[in-house]
């Protein structure tokens, strides 16, 4: 149940002009207009509370206020004065149902009571004038509790809202790092397994290179201990050159002879880490996934962005698009479309000219001055 009802308890004060009524002995008998007026303070906490509870439906809310509107009309034309002031009390009870629940339509309630209340007010007293203020007063209480129950509802929307907006932002951040960490250790582990492939070749006939894949395996190590320190802090960046120059070593402790072609003028930092995802992920797939033995990387600025491409010439372990087990890309690849959609790029493989596997990554961005970078 919402706490909503609580706020329209105290209204119950409207009734204090017809216990003053029964108190002075203007009502009688008194026993039969107390009793009255204690079942509609009742009946009238009653009807608010199950017009705001979640447990009733609609047949439970609908009679008690029903029950409540023949109760007003009863006490009101048979003892009339004080009481016909209850309907101010009956107007807050529809107004809730109707505004809550959306049972019925606020405005035409509010009017409705609000003239019953008026020609039960002339029937009972035959003033027109105290009938004209018990009706402004009936048709005012209905439009009140119609806005605070609309404003409790939009802030319960709201709140709802916040909660949903709370969720996304958990559920979104749980993604990105879901992705960062695939990538960060499927290269990294990629590398490792490498390099600790040459220790094992190379353990009797040359220790002096054993000593340096060994070195490489720990630097590694601890680089990908920054790396994924710096991904849970969420501050980490990827820088294109370094990463290609990481490829480049990484393809080329694979046994895979590499070119690799970067011109054009500097990237923003975004585009710059965005693309050295996609290098990063791309040359891991080549290591992991293929027999190649030649790869060949270019940046290429174009008229409508830049282009990364990643070539090679082995024909792949696995078919491009069964990456998973479901015959689905891979996470990797799907993060890097993702990633690039976002920014309002497009990721594409296909199989190359002259066989192998070729991967495309395109992206817009804003072009700066015309520095070339050179070529590695």
């Amino acid at each position: 149940m919402h706490k909503a009802p609580t706020i329209f308890y105290p209204v119950l004060v409207i009734a204090a002009g017809a216990l003053s009524d029964i108190v002075g002995g203007r009502d009688t008998p008194t026993w039969e207009a107390a009793a009255g007026l204690l079942s509609f303070c009742a009946l009238y906490l009653f009807s608010l509370w199950t017009a705001f509870s979640d447990r009733c439906g609609r047949l439970l809310v609908i009679t008690p206020a029903v029950v409540l509107t023949a109760l007003t009309l009863t006490l009101a034309l048979r003892f009339g004065a004080g009481m016909v002031w209850l309907f101010s009390l009956l107007a807050v009870v529809w107004s809730a149902v109707a505004s809550w629940r959306h049972l019925l339509h606020p405005p035409l309630v509010i009017g409705l009571v609000s003239f019953v209340a008026g020609v039960t007010a002339v029937y009972a007293d035959g003033e027109v004038g105290d009938a004209i203020v018990i009706s402004y007063s009936t048709l005012l209480s209905g439009v009140i509790v119609t806005i605070i129950v609309r404003l409790f509802s939009t802030v319960m929307e709201l709140r709802q809202a916040q909660e949903e907006l709370a969720h996304s932002a958990v559920a979104e951040e749980r993604l990105r790092f879901a992705r960062d960490l695939h990538d960060l250790l499927g290269h990294s582990i990629s590398l490792i397994v490498v390099k600790a492939e040459a220790v094992r070749r190379f353990a009797e006939c040359d220790p002096s290179t054993v000593k340096r894949h060994a070195q490489d395996i720990e630097a590694v190590g601890r680089t990908s201990l920054e790396e994924i320190r710096e991904a849970i802090s969420g501050y980490r960046e990827r820088d294109l050159n370094s990463e290609l120059k990481g490829a480049k070593l990484a393809l080329t402790d694979a046994g895979i002879e590499t070119e690799i072609v970067h011109d054009g003028p500097p990237l923003p930092v975004q585009a710059d880490a965005l693309l050295g995802w996609v290098v990063r992920e791309g040359v891991t797939n080549v290591i992991r996934h293929s027999e190649a033995r030649h790869c060949e990387i270019s940046v290429r600025h174009r008229p409508e962005g830049v282009e990364l491409e990643i070539r090679n010439d082995g024909p792949r372990t696995k078919p491009p698009a069964a990456e998973n087990d479901g015959g689905t890309p891979g996470h990797g690849l799907l993060g890097l479309a993702e990633r690039l959609s976002a920014a309002g790029g497009a990721l594409a493989t296909a199989p190359g000219v002259d066989g192998g596997f070729r991967l495309t990554a395109t992206l817009s961005v804003a072009r700066r001055s015309e520095v070339r970078v050179g070529t590695q």
